[in-house]
């Protein structure tokens, strides 16, 4: 990374990133400044040939590190070509960079609604997970999936066996911590 800025530090002594920055026959300059550390970039030939591409980046921190002997500073990130699809996405245009944030967003308020749903348990100790469909009706199978999927994450529920099904695929049995 080449730039002609000074380094600067943000509260925690992590190194930001520059403004602007050529690398591999690329500059890149800062656009916009989105929530939860999401950036828009502007990305084209550092020869000014070619056509223009933003950038969606969430930028990360990167903590300090031993490499050979050498102590690499704690600095923010920009994301690596194989991050690209989950931590960053070229765009066609600023506007079509905003679009994929706003769907990112919805995707992660999605997620966060599915985490605080309430499901009701059985009265049994242990159970399966269509014993637990048939309490919460007014939920999908995807829903309860995913809050069992989490339950066993947290620790707050775990498996305990297997019960035969008459169709196939055994079913998971669970009980409560």
């Amino acid at each position: 990374m080449t730039t002609t800025e000074p380094q600067k530090l943000d509260k925690e002594g992590y190194i930001l990133l520059p403004k602007t920055w050529t690398e591999s026959g690329w500059s890149f300059k800062f656009i916009k400044k989105l929530d939860e550390n999401w950036s828009i970039y502007l990305r084209e030939k550092a020869n000014g040939e070619g056509r223009r591409h933003y950038e969606l980046v969430k930028i990360t921190k990167q903590e300090e590190f031993n490499f050979k002997g050498n102590i690499i500073p704690k600095k923010w990130k920009y994301p690596g070509t194989t991050a690209f699809g989950k931590m960053g996405y070229d765009c066609i245009s600023e506007q079509r960079a905003l679009e994929i944030y706003e769907s990112i967003k919805h995707k992660e308020e999605e997620k966060e609604e599915e985490k605080s749903i309430k499901i009701i348990f059985p009265s049994r100790k242990e159970f399966t997970i269509k014993e637990i469909e048939q309490l919460n009706s007014d939920k999908t199978y995807a829903q309860i999936y995913n809050k069992i999927k989490d339950l066993l994450t947290e620790k707050k529920i775990k498996v305990t066996g297997e019960k035969e099904n008459t169709n196939g695929k055994p079913s998971k049995i669970y009980k409560v911590i």
